[in-house]
């Protein structure tokens, strides 16, 4: 039997952040042919339960469908979704992923990978800071994992005491990492779980007399505005808070005409590398040159960066210096079409999207290069970095 509801739908998040407003963008254009789209925050400021008045609400108005974000307490995500299973609501949830549910997310994993390997690997970051996100939410769970996972593949143990709360919150970053620098002082990034408490971390050190990126190196996630606005700007990872929430919202039509959870879809992330972390970033020091080359070999990809370091090494490279000048530094862009994912080389290169000095010279090798892990053009690769970035001072000479 089917129960005719009226034409409006509820997106219930826990306030309206910059990230909530993005996801609410990307639902409306979906949802709006459909009726009417109630937006509702389920934060409860006194108790751990979901508010009474968001539960009769959900009665009364007995939406045909919900989309649903990570509540701040768990005890009021139970609340929310055994209402709407009692009621008979169907539901797809964004950043909460339960089995039994349809549910939207970005792709915090792989973002992350590419956030940390970028600080250890590229800014020779050796005692990061974490500061955590809400405890009980999944990509607070996930970036803190591959954020131990980084570090454990390159043989850096964590420093717990380097571990605090942030709770995804600017006060509390703000506060916690106060508390922790009054203890030492001696972390060289802190990696902060999303880009508001990224704030927190940032004024924090400010207070402490501490200098970003020349001290302490900072970073954040989801790309929020406030990343672009911040002084230094911040580097982060973009999850496309706009494409999970028109993802959500088409899942969640499809669940009108075929009722049942759908699998899971994840939203691709993209590192986005901003002053605070650039591995160019002393800037009191003569420009680099960079070249772009093609070669034929018959080594394996990780014996030929073994034989590029060497090279290295005879030419006088000496790595003494974060950021520093050298007089040669190669890397393996890309290898074939084959994609490699090895704690000492990962192709495609995780940051040769976002370096102009690399995008710039590649079409002048081969015009019709791809990224084999996804088939993204180098061209158009490179036409929408300079639309965003413009230049940047890189020149034929």
């Amino acid at each position: 039997m089917v129960v005719s509801r009226p034409h409006m739908a509820l997106v219930v998040t826990t306030g309206f952040d910059i990230y909530h407003q993005q996801l609410v963008h990307g639902v409306l254009p979906v949802l709006n042919p459909h009726g009417l789209t109630l937006v509702v925050n389920s934060v409860n400021v006194t108790g751990r339960r979901l508010p009474a008045s968001v539960a009769q609400l959900i009665r009364t108005v007995s939406p045909y469908g919900v989309i649903a974000t990570t509540c701040s307490k768990p005890e009021e995500e139970e609340d929310l979704f055994s209402l709407l299973d009692h009621l008979g609501i169907p539901a797809v949830l964004v950043a909460v992923r339960r089995a039994e549910r349809s549910y939207v997310h970005g792709d915090d994993r792989t973002g992350m990978r590419e956030l940390m390997a970028h600080l250890l690997d590229e800014c020779g970051v050796r005692r990061p800071a974490l500061a955590r996100g809400v405890p009980h939410q999944t990509d607070a769970i996930v970036r803190e994992q591959v954020f131990r996972e980084e570090l454990a593949v390159r043989g850096i143990p964590v420093d717990e005491d380097l571990v605090f709360e942030g709770n995804f919150w600017h006060e509390d970053a703000y506060r916690e990492l106060r508390a922790l620098l009054h203890r030492r002082r001696d972390m060289d990034a802190v990696v902060a779980s999303n880009d508001i408490s990224a704030l927190g971390v940032l004024k924090a050190l400010t207070d402490e007399g501490l200098r970003v990126p020349e001290d302490i190196l900072v970073t954040g996630f989801d790309n929020e505005s406030i990343a672009t606005l911040a002084w230094p700007g911040l580097t982060t990872v973009d999850q496309d808070a706009e494409g999970q929430g028109e993802a959500a919202a088409s899942l969640l039509i499809e669940q009108l005409i075929n009722p049942g959870p759908r699998e899971p879809i994840i939203i691709p992330s993209q590192l986005v590398i901003r002053g605070p972390t650039a591995p160019w970033g002393r800037t009191e020091q003569d420009d680099f040159i960079n070249q772009v080359i093609e070669i034929e070999t018959a080594l394996e990809p990780l014996a030929l960066l073994q034989d590029l370091q060497k090279i290295e090494i005879k030419m006088g490279r000496q790595r003494q210096e974060k950021w520093g000048p050298r007089i040669i530094d190669l890397d393996i862009l890309l290898f074939g079409d084959e994609v490699l994912d090895f704690p000492e080389l990962k192709v495609p290169h995780p940051l040769m999207r976002q370096r102009l000095f690399v995008l710039v010279p590649l079409p002048a090798v081969n015009a019709e290069l791809i990224f084999p892990d996804d088939g993204a053009k180098i061209k158009e690769v490179l036409i929408s970095v300079l639309a965003r970035e413009g230049n940047k001072k890189i020149k034929r000479v």
